[in-house]
């Protein structure tokens, strides 16, 4: 499993992974979707953990497009909050 955890944090090096005592596997990310706030997945196996971190990477890039289309249709520039 060790092998397989350090493949992961290779693969997605923005986020935190790790093994709780009971053997669970969780990942963190701070500041994906939203600045100073983080997001968490978790699983039990290590596939199931990658396919949580992609859902979570997809859907943080579908929200930035969808912001970034608003901030355009309201005239604004990218570089706003």
């Amino acid at each position: 499993m060790a092998h397989e955890l350090s493949r992961l944090r290779r693969e997605f090096p923005l986020w935190r992974i790790w093994e709780s005592d009971g053997g669970h596997l969780y990942a963190t990310r701070h500041g994906q979707f939203q600045e100073g706030q983080g997001h968490t997945v978790n699983a039990a196996t290590v596939d199931g953990l990658r396919n949580e971190i992609q859902a979570a990477e997809n859907d943080a890039a579908r929200d930035a497009a969808v912001q970034a289309r608003r901030r355009a249709e309201r005239g604004e520039r990218a570089d706003h909050g």
